[in-house]
């Protein structure tokens, strides 16, 4: 039996994956001629970027040749964002289920106007949604009931592999006293996280180029996050950002894979695994859950199931972490 994963991604090869609204918004002149791949500033980061000794990619290296600047935000870009049938439906119960659990309505507060071609479902009479919302509410909330996040919090995040900066424009948005450092070792990412926070008017980030991690001081961040980036390269990769992560002494590490497992994918298409790595870094799984914990229907039906993970580090020197972390054994 074809899976459902497998299914979407044939449809979408096919070009008969459209349901969903999507469009580029209503950009001014300025916007779209900056986000142009001979803009200055990505050319100097592509530049640089390559001249960096790094492992090989087996993914991200190639999609750089043919992402749409102006419509980053569409599908499969970042996101796979709709299924090949039943996605309004999902997106209506995926809604349904973040409301439930959003104690302090984000759902509505956050907003989605689409822009940049994320696609929209309409799921009430005066709400539009879309995974970017609805994936960025569940993983906030995970982090507040399962950290003790105080919505008051001065809570300092590195989001390593940050992508357009999704995960960083709901967190400052959502914790008013919070920052947030994003780093992606694609230069076009940089670019557009770059862009796309300040697009926002987000406050209290920095976008970090890959070139300059070294220079991030070591005590400083209260949690590194991972949302999907790890199952997308080679182990190699997976080691070099724990290395970061132990320099840096991040006492947690919030993870969402891509699979059931910890796999990776790399250069020669065989899938490897980075439990080891963390392991050896001294990150111990503190908590897991899947992203629909509460709830077996929507982990059948809602939008794209997967788990979350806690890690803490063992060896973190002593100072001061969340208070109300909760050990709970996977």
């Amino acid at each position: 039996m074809i899976s459902t994963t497998l299914k979407t991604q044939i449809w979408f090869c096919l070009g008969k994956l459209k349901p969903g609204r999507s469009h580029e918004g209503n950009l001014d002149a300025a916007t779209r001629a900056y986000l142009s791949s001979v803009n200055q500033k990505l050319v100097d980061l592509r530049r640089r970027y390559d001249q960096i000794k790094k492992p090989g990619h087996s993914c991200w290296a190639a999609w750089e040749n043919y992402v749409n600047l102006s419509r980053f935000r569409a599908e499969n870009d970042y996101l796979s964002q709709a299924y090949f049938s039943r996605s309004l439906i999902r997106y209506r119960m995926t809604a349904a289920y973040v409301e439930a659990v959003d104690r302090h309505g984000w759902l509505r507060s956050l907003s989605e106007d689409g822009n940049f071609g994320a696609k929209l479902w309409r799921v009430d009479q005066d709400l539009h949604v879309s995974r970017d919302l609805l994936d960025s509410i569940l993983e906030l909330c995970w982090l507040e009931e399962f950290i003790g996040w105080d919505l008051n919090e001065a809570i300092q995040v590195l989001d390593i592999g940050a992508g357009y900066g999704r995960f960083a424009h709901r967190f400052t948005n959502a914790f008013p006293n919070g920052t947030i450092t994003c780093v992606d070792a694609i230069a076009t990412s940089t670019f557009l996280c770059d862009f796309y926070l300040r697009y926002r008017q987000c406050e209290r980030w920095t976008v970090a180029p890959f070139d300059k991690i070294g220079e991030l001081s070591s005590g400083r961040f209260t949690l590194a996050t991972n949302v999907h980036s790890w199952s997308e390269m080679p182990v190699d990769w997976v080691r070099l950002w724990l290395d970061l992560l132990s320099d840096l002494d991040v006492p947690y590490l919030f993870l969402v894979p891509n699979f059931e497992d910890l796999r990776t994918r790399e250069l020669d298409g065989s899938l490897g695994n980075f439990g080891y790595e963390l392991e050896r870094h001294s990150y111990r799984c503190v908590a897991k859950s899947h992203k629909y914990h509460r709830s077996d229907i929507m982990e059948r039906f809602g939008v794209y199931p997967t788990d979350y993970y806690l890690f803490e580090r063992t060896r973190t020197r002593k100072r001061e972490v969340p208070c109300g972390t909760k050990s709970r054994e996977p």
